[in-house]
């Protein structure tokens, strides 16, 4: 009898959250406003963009730089930098370590 007790509040419990779920959807939330976008002084425009992979069977981190718009195969992925931005030197960097 307890394991037809717990198959039946399970289902119960799965239809509460289908119908609070279809609730929650139905209610209007506005949208977020879009992120300003970046001046242009607040970026340098680079010829070549720096990526780093790994090996997943060494470990090793491999460095490769690829000019915009040229294809470089690493492993199995291609990988065709369209634009490279990077912050001026002048700027700190808005990481924390």
């Amino acid at each position: 009898m307890s394991f037809s007790y717990s198959i039946s509040a399970s289902l119960a419990l799965a239809a509460g959250l289908a119908v609070s779920t279809v609730a929650f959807a139905a209610s209007p939330e506005p949208a977020a406003p879009a992120p300003a976008p970046l001046a242009g002084a607040d970026r340098v425009t680079n010829a070549v963009a720096e990526f780093a992979g790994i090996d997943k069977i060494t470990g090793r981190i491999i460095t490769f730089d690829v000019y915009i718009d040229e294809t470089v195969q690493f492993g199995a992925l291609q990988v065709t930098p369209r634009v490279c931005y990077s912050r001026p030197q002048t700027e700190e960097p808005k990481t924390d370590s």
